[in-house]
């Protein structure tokens, strides 16, 4: 009956019959896909993770036209190794070639020398021309260990999708933090092809990318439609993700590879990205052709693709524009940068799956400057199936021969003329006839306003949406990427080249720049709004009457849009407009929608937390409790203050505007009050990450600095000579000495706007601000501050880094400046990114700026989710921390562990908790998952009045933790309950936690003396305990020799059916202990067998893949393997094994040739020819994995 209940009977076969009776999958269980000796599947060895059997057939279906040795290159270029890859690397070589083909050199045999061809891998825009098959109980050998992976979804071929499954109740981070992260050290090969991995145990279900934290794995609750009910189970991950269509689109839309700070990660949409971006593609195809029905928009836009990444052509295009012939340098000139009636020319530009000489979007013509060749017979019957082809689907074409172009200019160009309608109106202004574009033209172009709150990943939604419009929309796009301020316009730009979408920094510096920029060939155009300012009484001039122009707007309702949102919408009169913001539209906003219509997705506060794409925020008001005196401001001084933000020259207006109140806010001792509360308090978090100190300006934030510094190194003093009157032996000692080290090592500065005459300014009011100026000049400040290992901890700011400014590390915000609306609300998400174990932001108000927030949020638009609270008082957090620790008391009790008792005596029942805790796996996993839950919020909650009542609980919860991981490291565990036992002996303190990396002594196995340890277990009170740290030895012993030597896997095997039978209830403590220390015995045995063969370790790795399994060999064939062995390895070793051997194709074959030849000279006969070409193969996979380069292996590093 147990069979019933597991992993494979309640998850995996329910998510087989979906994928395979629903979303139309073939499925095979390829648990004995080796049954017969030979794979069921096609594979030559178990390394090899691409279905050759399938992957061929599909590409021959997907490229009918293209030469079968071609298609035997791509199988080829596919299935190379790629092991001295990083995962992200070898995966993004993957990703190129699935984008945009495999280009495969071949030879020419109609013209001479050689050719290439592009052979597409899948068919990105017809999911059923692809060949779609999940596989389950998929073995993988890597260079060690041999993997069975829960399911694989292969997509011609290819293992686009990783499937790891956990039973109900069985944590789900497990697939991860265990299986998955195993996986990638043992079978890396697998993740080179991987589009996304999915992670369920039937209950919670999360979607990942490959190189994605446990933190960046999303849930994915809603297959089609926003307006769903959320649903967090398998079934909706996979009708979301694994449906055929859905899938292509997530792998070939909505992944991008990030470059940051010398690293590669992959990035992959959350669901509310996916479902969002679409339902803007869906609203810009209405302004595209909103009078025409399905079929006639099908018809009005082909299968064309606006931009170079299909079927890799982009680089088979930038090869012919380095060649162009003669004729087609005179035909640029002509056709170029608008000379030609205005209109816009591409050359050698991507139609469908074609390349065109040059190609105008707008009126759907293609321009051909023929030589000679087209008139051979199979050229031009090539022409006439390609024009065919494109005719079909709406395209006009002009083929000009090259003479007519070289010698009769007019007449070639009166040819172009006559395949246009009558006058065209774009670019030159003219009143021609109804273009394609002017058909499609919407009324109001508006697309609609994209609300995703901040810290939901809004600007990734922007390029998601931007290039997907590239590449499955027909059109010459141009984006245009409008921010408010110039650190945002820098950075929203760095977030679209790190994606890999905008390759130059193009960035307009006046209207008129804009103007001539948008005539020229760009993907993206960024700029300020404030560039669309006039004079009063006057109106924009038209900048571009292009109707492919869209424009992205980034927060479009602050209140400088109000203003400007027309001037835009003049200056580009025909261009679609989208807003990207992170704040909801409010009461009064209309203009807003006047220019770019209504929602077209939400994605408020309470699902992005929901989702766990942003952490919770909470705040505390410490108004109250420093007695602090905050003047009342009206609605004129709350605008002064937005206004001061933007612009530094109008701080003198703020000052004037608050008159009086503005010296209570600024008062010295308010200040003095405040800035010593922020010492403290920042000192005393329990995560401390980042903060942020906000002022009302620049002169309060030097004033707020220096304050701050001041209380600092009196803090810093304080210490000191606390420490030097205090014995190190004390438990508080080692306390206070953290405390001071962190005092030495953070670092602090103030990061404001330049302005004029600053320097002077500021020195009449008795503040140097130059040392300040020189520091933000001279060091990149922002890129410390955001790197979480800087000691850069604490920034100083009054207007800068309050918007789009990410620092996931950032946890803790001082607010002493009056805010409102959605500056309040943009400025206090700076806290709210995801990051590591960060469990939430912290908000500390000084300035009551809450009652202006909720005021903020009763006035909310028409906007679902209206009237959510983006933050909640700190006490629910408290709360949330006394139910896990509630929860870890009941947890114990069922383990007949009463906590009361631990705390009140640990010397009696602490090394009794240990052992039952330690009892099995599932026991030992829930509590220490339970014990991290309660450490993350207490450090979350501290500080706060409360912790010394929780502390007890919460100290004794962590030492337990530290003693059950403890047992799984290969150390004294007695060592460690005695330091853990004189922790606990010392005062109650307000950090209970043990510094990491504190290890006792490390045990070899080989030194443990078997019968003292059978008779001391025999009389031992901690038997779990001692069970698990022999345990622990024998997994650390197992790792490093099977990391010698792949055929000892056996040993692991019998390891594992061990533990298994043991979590399992099979054995008892007693015969688990007994087994361990056969194992145990049998290990040290195996260690030493190379001695007794009397050859090297190294030459023994090699005589095993040779002899196990093998003939049966007489004592003479024994010794003549042995010999092969000694002679191979050192032929290889000062021969072929050169520098960078594994990354060169000849080498490596030079290599296998050597090891072919040596062991055919060398086995005995009775090796059939069977046997000997697995073995050779064997041997060949055996040096790839052992010997990276010259002079490096394996056994080198362990000699």
């Amino acid at each position: 009956m147990s069979s019933d209940f597991s992993e494979d009977h309640l998850i995996e076969q329910p998510a087989i019959q979906l994928m395979e009776h629903e979303l139309g999958w073939n499925s095979v269980n390829a648990y004995d896909e080796w049954a017969s000796g030979a794979s069921s599947l096609g594979r030559e060895t178990k390394r090899e993770v691409v279905l050759i059997s399938r992957l061929k057939p599909a590409l021959q279906a997907l490229n009918p036209e293209v030469p079968e040795q071609a298609i035997e290159g791509a199988v080829e270029e596919l299935r190379r190794d790629r092991s001295a890859l990083s995962l992200v690397e070898g995966n993004r070589e993957i990703d190129k070639l699935l984008r945009g083909g495999v280009k495969v050199t071949i030879p020419d045999r109609e013209r001479g020398g050689q050719r290439t061809e592009v052979v597409r891998v899948i068919d990105w825009d017809d999911a059923a021309a692809n060949d779609f098959l999940l596989v389950s109980q998929f073995w993988i050998t890597g260079n060690l260990y041999t993997r069975r992976t829960d399911l694989i979804g292969f997509v011609n071929g290819l293992p686009l999708v990783l499937i790891e499954l956990k039973k109900p109740g069985v944590n789900v981070r497990e697939a991860l933090s265990k299986n998955l992260a195993d996986y990638k050290e043992t079978i890396p090969q697998l993740f080179h092809y991987n589009g996304f991995l999915l992670v369920s145990n039937g209950v919670q279900s999360k979607i990942g990318s490959l190189t994605a934290a446990w933190e960046h794995f999303g849930d994915w609750k809603k297959v089609a439609g926003e307006d769903e009910t959320p649903d967090i189970s398998l079934n909706t991950l996979l009708r979301g993700t694994c449906e055929k269509t859905r899938l292509l689109d997530l792998v070939e839309n909505f992944t991008r590879f990030v470059d940051s700070k010398g690293a590669t990660g992959k990035l992959m949409a959350r669901n509310h990205q996916y479902l969002g971006v679409n339902r803007a593609i869906a609203a810009l195809q209405t302004t595209l052709t909103p009078a025409l029905s399905q079929g006639e928009r099908e018809q009005e836009l082909p299968q064309y693709r606006g931009g170079f990444e299909f079927a890799g052509m982009i680089e088979r295009a930038r090869e012919l524009r380095q060649k162009q012939t003669p004729a087609e340098e005179v035909l640029w000139e002509l056709l170029r940068d608008r000379r030609f009636l205005g209109l816009k020319f591409r050359r050698q530009h991507q139609v469908g799956d074609y390349i065109t000489d040059f190609f105008c979007a707008e009126h759907g013509l293609i321009v051909e400057a023929d030589g000679g060749v087209h008139g051979t017979v199979a050229v031009a019957k090539k022409d006439k199936i390609r024009d065919a082809a494109l005719t079909s689907q709406g395209f006009k074409i002009v083929r000009l021969p090259n003479e007519v172009v070289q010698n009769h200019t007019e007449r070639a160009l009166e040819s172009i003329v006559s395949a246009l309608p009558s006058t065209s109106g774009r670019g030159a202004g003219g009143e021609g006839g109804e273009t394609m574009s002017a058909k499609r033209r919407s009324p109001k172009n508006g697309i609609g306003v994209f609300w995703h709150t901040q810290g939901s990943g809004k600007s990734f939604s922007m390029v998601f949406f931007a290039e997907k419009v590239f590449r499955k929309l027909a059109g010459n796009w141009t984006f245009v990427v409008i921010t408010d301020r110039t650190e945002l316009d820098t950075q929203i730009y760095r977030t679209f080249s790190t994606c890999g979408a905008a390759s130059e920094l193009c960035q307009a510096t006046s209207a008129s720049h804009l103007r001539k920029l948008l005539t020229e060939d760009h993907r993206y155009v960024f700029t300020l709004i404030h560039k669309f300012r006039t004079d009063p009484g006057t109106l924009h001039p038209v900048l571009s009457e292009r109707d492919d122009i869209i424009v992205l707007t980034d927060e479009a309702h602050r209140s400088q849009y109000d203003t400007l949102a027309m001037n835009m919408r003049t200056a580009l009169p025909n261009a679609k407009f989208v807003a990207f913001t992170g704040t909801p539209l409010m009461v009064g906003e209309e203009r807003t929608r006047d220019v770019f219509g209504d929602y077209v997705s939400i994605y408020d506060f309470k699902q992005s937390v929901e989702d766990g794409a942003t952490v919770p925020l909470y705040y505390e008001n410490r108004t109250p409790e420093l007695e602090i005196t905050n003047p009342e401001l009206n609605e004129e001084i709350y605008q002064v203050i937005d206004e001061a933000g933007l612009d530094v020259d109008q701080e003198d207006k703020l000052k004037k505007a608050l008159g009086q109140r503005y010296h209570l806010i600024t008062r010295e001792e308010r200040l003095e009050v405040v800035a010593k509360d922020i010492v403290h308090h920042f000192l005393d978090r329990g995560y401390q990450g980042k903060a942020m100190v906000v002022s009302i300006d620049k002169l309060t934030s030097l004033k707020m600095y220096e304050k701050v510094r001041a209380e600092w190194d009196a803090e810093k003093a304080r210490l000191i000579a606390a420490l030097q009157a205090m014995n190190p032996t004390q438990a508080q000692y080692l306390v206070l000495n953290e405390r001071l080290r962190n005092l030495q090592e953070t670092d602090m500065a103030v990061v404001v706007s330049p302005g004029q005459n600053e320097i002077s300014e500021m020195k009449a009011k008795g503040f140097d601000i130059l040392p300040h100026r020189e520091r933000m000049v001279r060091e990149d400040m922002e890129t410390k501050f955001k790197d979480p290992d800087d000691p850069f901890r604490l920034v100083f700011v009054c207007a800068m880094w309050l918007t789009g400014f990410d620092a996931p590390s950032c946890s803790t915000l001082y607010l002493d400046k009056p805010m409102r609306g959605h500056t309040l609300m943009q400025t206090i998400a700076r806290a709210n990114r995801v990051y590591g174990d960060k469990v939430n932001g912290l908000i500390v108000d000084y300035a009551n700026v809450f009652e202006e927030l909720e005021k903020a949020l009763a006035i909310y638009g028409s906007g679902k989710g209206g009237g959510e609270m983006p933050v909640k008082n700190k006490t629910e957090l408290i709360e949330a921390l006394k139910i896990a620790l509630e929860q870890v008391k009941e947890f114990c009790r069922k383990q007949n562990i009463d906590l009361d008792a631990v705390t009140n005596d640990p010397a009696k029942h602490f090394v009794g908790a240990v052992e039952r805790l330690v009892r099995i796996d599932p026991v030992k996993d829930e509590f220490l998952a339970n014990a991290r839950d309660v450490e993350k919020l207490y450090k979350a909650v501290m500080p706060d009045p409360i912790i010394p009542t929780l502390a007890p609980k919460a100290q004794l919860i962590a030492e337990l933790a530290k003693a059950v991981r403890a047992t799984k490291d290969p150390v004294n565990i007695t060592e460690v309950l005695g330091e853990i036992e004189k922790t606990l002996d010392g005062a109650i303190v307000a950090e209970p936690y043990v510094r990491s990396g504190e290890k006792g002594k490390t045990v070899d196995l080989s030194q443990v003396d078997f019968e003292v340890l059978e008779k001391k277990f025999a009389k031992s009170k901690t038997k779990n305990t001692q069970t698990q740290q022999l345990r622990a030895l024998i997994e650390r012993k197992l790792n490093k020799m099977i990391r010698l030597n792949a055929t000892r896997y056996d040993f692991l095997d019998r390891f594992q059916r061990m533990i298994e039978e043991y979590n399992g209830g099979a054995l008892s403590i007693e015969q688990f202990f007994e087994q361990l220390v056969s194992l145990s015995r049998d290990l040290n045995d195996e260690e030493s067998r190379h001695v007794r063969e009397q050859i090297t370790e190294e030459e023994l790795a090699v005589f095993d893949i040779l002899t196990r399994p093998g003939p049966d060999l007489v004592p003479r064939e024994v010794e003549t393997i042995k010999k092969v062995c000694k002679d191979m390895l050192a032929k290889l070793k000062t021969e072929l094994l050169v520098l960078a051997w594994r990354n060169k194709r000849t080498t490596r074959a030079k290599v296998r040739v050597e090891i072919e030849k040596m062991l055919d000279a060398g086995l005995p006969e009775n090796y059939t020819a069977d046997l000997f070409e697995q073995k050779c193969g064997a041997i060949f996979q055996h040096v790839l994995e052992k010997y990276p380069d010259q002079n490096q292996s394996v056994y080198r590093a362990t000699a």
